[in-house]
């Protein structure tokens, strides 16, 4: 999964800036929790409405190329409404992708498995 998304909210507490992005046709939200620390030592300053790119693949990928690059655990998929919900823990934060449609990356994985993310 790599997919071009924008910066759909911003909300900052306790050390932690939690990114909401959007696919470009909405069928796709990731929540991310991200340390502030993490966000200036990769020089990304979020803005509301702006590019940013994403990138999880359960398989290691080229890491110079994005500016934040983690490991997490894939351990939840649940049905909320019409949503499919996905949580990944990277290290004790939360990465949570609510889709309209279930994403097969996630689907064809078992809970537990290992996942590689980045963004640019």
């Amino acid at each position: 999964m790599e997919e071009e998304m924008i910066i759909d909210d911003i909300e900052s507490r306790e050390g932690l800036t939690i990114l909401t992005l959007a696919s470009k046709n909405k069928d796709i939200k990731i929540i991310f929790e991200l340390p502030d620390q993490i966000l200036r030592e990769a020089n990304i300053s979020p803005e509301k409405d702006s590019k940013i790119f994403f990138k999880m693949l359960p398989e290691e990928f080229e890491e110079n190329e994005w500016k934040v690059y983690a490991e997490g655990i894939y351990y939840l998929r649940k049905k909320e409404n019409e949503n499919t919900l996905y949580y990944i823990s990277v290290g004790g934060l939360q990465l949570k992708v609510i889709s309209k449609n279930p994403i097969n990356l996630l689907e064809n994985n078992k809970i537990l498995s290992k996942f590689y993310i980045g963004l640019k």
